[in-house]
C-alpha cells in the first residue's frame, strides 16, 4: 500500500471544525456537551471553532515546512 498526502490543507481544517462542532453540539447528548456556551458568547464560540480551523489549516504547511528541512 502506497500512502500519499494531499495538498487540502485549508479544506481539511475547514472539515476537521465544523465535524468537530456537529459532533459537540449536535449528536452528543446535551449533559455531555462542552459547555463553553454557558461561559462565552455565541461569537467567541464561533471564533474558537474557526481558530480551530485555521490551526488544521495551516498544519500542514507547518508540516510541509519541517519535512523541507535538511
Amino acid at each position: 500500500l502506497e500512502v500519499t498526502k494531499t495538498q487540502s490543507g485549508p479544506i481539511t481544517g475547514a472539515l476537521g471544525a465544523s465535524l468537530s462542532y456537529f459532533v459537540d453540539y449536535k449528536i452528543v447528548p446535551k449533559q455531555f456537551t462542552p459547555g463553553i456556551e454557558k461561559k462565552l458568547s455565541r461569537r467567541s464560540v464561533l471564533a474558537a471553532y474557526l481558530a480551530l480551523g485555521i490551526t488544521l489549516a495551516l498544519s500542514r504547511l507547518w508540516n510541509k515546512a519541517q519535512e523541507q528541512r535538511p
